[in-house]
């Protein structure tokens, strides 16, 4: 629980302009940001973690999106209601 809220305090969302421009040097295109996730295309798994330990945020190539509810893209779901942590 005080791992979920350290995380709910420092949540920003990246900004566009310079989010794009390690998008494209790391190598792929920058679809878009939403609340949830930087959208990428072409970038492999090593070089969107990178990014994604770099902006504290989300990055989900398009071609393999995380599914809602579960860690990730695993067959495994969270079990905490993540409501009552807010």
């Amino acid at each position: 629980m005080a791992q979920i809220q350290r995380c709910a305090a420092d949540w920003r969302r990246p900004a566009e302009e310079p989010t794009a421009a390690w998008v494209e040097r790391l190598g792929g295109g920058m679809l878009e940001i939403t609340d949830r996730a930087v959208i990428v295309q072409g970038l492999p798994e090593g070089r969107r973690n990178f990014l994604q330990h770099n902006l504290g945020y989300q990055v989900n190539d398009r071609e393999r999106p995380h599914h809602i509810g579960r860690h990730g893209r695993a067959d495994i779901g969270w079990t905490h209601n993540r409501e009552a942590a807010r």
